[in-house]
């Protein structure tokens, strides 16, 4: 296999033609017309393709195609996440039963992936905006999804894949430099990021109980985790379906991690204190139902509560990485549902 494009210009008619053969969709491509492109971290670029060929009933017209096609962004080293992503839908999305982008292709070299995805605004498909955040019961719906994933994978005691790792290597990397005395206070003393609660005001304390979750997580039960599930990572199908995007920080780690950050972020704090109590009961009950455990409910309470923390990450969060109106209100979410539980008291 030749070297995976790097540039969206090497996204022709004759690699898309060559990539959905390697996949085992047997299609000339008699046409390719790029429409839109959307660049981030990742880039998603759209296409319109017409075939011919034994296998042209398989694939949609209308793609879209999504790998590290943006060299600024390679400048946070983020060729690891890139292959992650290509990994898991190659790998363990076939595995799974939750919903998920259609995916006719997943190629992985060293720092790059190209996934061949659905352009999923032909079925009817809704983003939410991260700041909106999500309704109650969307929220309770998407408890169910992970907790599908969850179960499906739950004890794993070491990675069944090699590049799997165990929790998220780049967030870990990326915290150890934003967290760092100069960025630290750069970051979080920023108009647009809410005052910390006063312990938290001290970054050694903050380094500190970040590395002991970590420490603690590494000897946990593991699962699988989708390792950056905030509510912007999420879309709502034509049935009011909610499910996951952006699969790049996937690992193993334990189940808290995700559902801490995930209720953190996607609700109100006013509509988060008054039902996470009860949506963790949701999710516990749900495991169980799905071939999971049945967790301890205060063993639990007390493993969610330490794994807040995650959310602190939004108070360092750069503006080139994500926009202004996001960074400030998950900031302000995340640091209300901290001030709650206070996860470095349970931490240092």
């Amino acid at each position: 296999m030749k070297e995976l494009p790097r540039d969206i210009s090497g996204l022709t008619a004759e690699w898309l033609e060559g990539a959905l053969n390697r996949s085992g969709i047997s299609v000339k491509v008699e046409s390719l017309e790029q429409t839109r492109v959307i660049w981030g971290t990742a880039t998603k670029v759209f296409i319109t393709a017409e075939y011919s060929g034994k296998d042209s009933h398989k694939i949609t017209s209308k793609l879209c195609i999504k790998g590290g096609f943006d060299e600024g962004a390679r400048n946070f080293n983020l060729g690891a996440a890139y292959e992650l992503e290509g990994n898991f839908f190659r790998d363990i999305a076939p595995t799974l039963s939750i919903p998920l982008p259609r995916c006719f292709s997943a190629e992985v070299e060293v720092d790059q992936s190209i996934l061949i995805l659905e352009d999923m605004t032909e079925r009817g498909v809704y983003f939410p905006e991260a700041q909106e955040g999500l309704g109650l019961d969307m929220v309770s719906k998407a408890l169910e999804v992970m907790a599908s994933w969850q179960a499906s994978a739950w004890g794993t005691k070491a990675p069944q894949y090699d590049w799997l790792p165990v929790g998220c290597r780049a967030v870990r990397q990326a915290l150890d430099t934003l967290l760092t005395d100069e960025l630290f206070f750069d970051l979080t003393g920023r108009d647009i990021i809410p005052a910390l609660p006063e312990r938290l005001q001290d970054p050694a304390l903050v380094r500190s109980a970040y590395h002991q979750l970590w420490a603690d997580a590494d000897q946990a039960e593991l699962t699988l985790s989708h390792g950056d599930a905030h509510v912007g990572q999420t879309y709502i199908d034509n049935q009011s379906n909610p499910a996951f995007l952006d699969w790049q920080g996937v690992c193993l780690a334990p189940w808290a991690s995700d559902v801490a950050y995930f209720i953190g972020g996607a609700l109100s704090p006013e509509v988060r204190r008054e039902n996470e109590r009860d949506l963790l009961r949701h999710y516990i009950d749900t495991l169980a139902s799905r071939g999971g455990p049945l967790l301890d409910e205060e063993m639990a309470w007390l493993e969610y509560r330490k794994h807040t923390l995650h959310g602190f990450v939004w108070a360092l969060t750069p503006l080139n990485l994500q926009p202004e109106p996001v960074v400030t209100e998950l900031a302000r979410r995340y640091l209300e549902v901290i001030a709650d539980h206070r996860p470095e008291t349970l931490l240092t």
